[in-house]
């Protein structure tokens, strides 16, 4: 059944891609109920995670060394659920920008993140953070820095973008920080309905399309690359970066044991032939943390 979705699911959105009406009445549609969503507690718990465990560091690492530091997050969803987060944890300490395509944020979905955050008084925390913090929409895909920060932040961004975007993102980002830090999800978008599931069979299904299949699943709605955990470190490298740690996890975001791919529960599953030198663990690592900064 989810594999029927997927095909019905696919062909309506080439559809309402291909027309500039249709794509406009989708887009409408989609900011109009965005409203009505917010993350899972399950899908929160697992992002705060990631981000204590990796991000926190980093900020407090920078923060030994510099009263106040510049953080910049890359993508950072309507909700600015990653940015919230850091604020708890270090309020005027940070300096924020936060950038998305959108051309304004959406306070309904915002208050949330807040609420989320602050039980008691998130009006007045949120009120403080916009003073102090900034938003601007930005062309994501085409963004050239022109401040420096002592970090840069990405959480499930760069997996949508193509290989060229992904180039000529790293190039222009490249001496603005001290340190980035980028957290993938290298699951099939359109079988994520079943995130955190370990063994659901359909996580990696993108791996199995033809050339032709996969094109055509990609759309301006909805886009998706097929890189791997060691793509993603050739190309950090090829684009001149140092990378201090690369850490695979599991759904829920938690570093990967020994042991973790000792069952090989994806042994025979179907993989399209560009996929066939690649190591059982690049193919299968469900996600992935990089952190990367500029050689000296």
């Amino acid at each position: 059944m989810r594999k029927i979705k997927f095909y019905i699911k696919i062909f309506v959105l080439k559809i309402l891609s291909s027309n500039n009406l249709f794509l406009k009445l989708y887009l409408f549609y989609f900011k109009f109920t965005y409203n009505k969503r917010f993350r899972s507690e399950k899908y929160a718990h697992s992002v705060k995670s990631v981000i204590k465990k990796n991000l926190i560091p980093l900020c407090e690492n920078e923060l030994a060394k510099y009263k106040n530091i510049s953080i910049l997050d890359f993508g950072c969803g309507p909700d600015i659920f990653n940015s919230v987060f850091l604020y708890s944890k270090f309020k005027n300490k940070i300096k924020l920008d936060f950038t998305d395509k959108f051309e304004k944020l959406n306070f309904n979905i915002v208050n949330k993140s807040f609420q989320y955050f602050f039980k008691k008084n998130s009006k007045e925390e949120a009120e403080k953070f916009f003073r102090n913090n900034t938003y601007s929409k930005a062309d994501i895909h085409n963004m050239f820095l022109d401040k420096f920060y002592n970090i840069i932040f990405t959480v499930y961004v760069i997996e949508l973008f193509t290989i060229k975007e992904l180039n000529k993102f790293f190039k222009n980002i490249k001496n603005k920080f001290n340190y980035c830090i980028i957290i993938c999800d290298f699951s099939d978008i359109y079988f994520i309905d079943q995130w955190d599931k370990k063994d659901d069979l359909l996580k990696f299904n993108k791996l199995g399309y033809s050339e032709t299949l996969f094109n055509f699943s990609n759309n301006e709605i909805n886009f998706q690359n097929r890189l791997r955990f060691n793509d993603f470190y050739e190309l950090f490298l090829k684009n001149g970066y140092e990378i201090v740690e690369a850490i695979r996890c599991d759904v829920l975001n938690k570093k990967l044991n020994d042991n973790y791919f000792d069952n090989k529960i994806y042994k025979n599953f179907k993989i399209h032939k560009k996929f066939k030198t690649y190591k059982y663990e690049d193919l299968f690592t469900p996600k992935g943390v990089f952190i990367i900064k500029n050689l000296n």
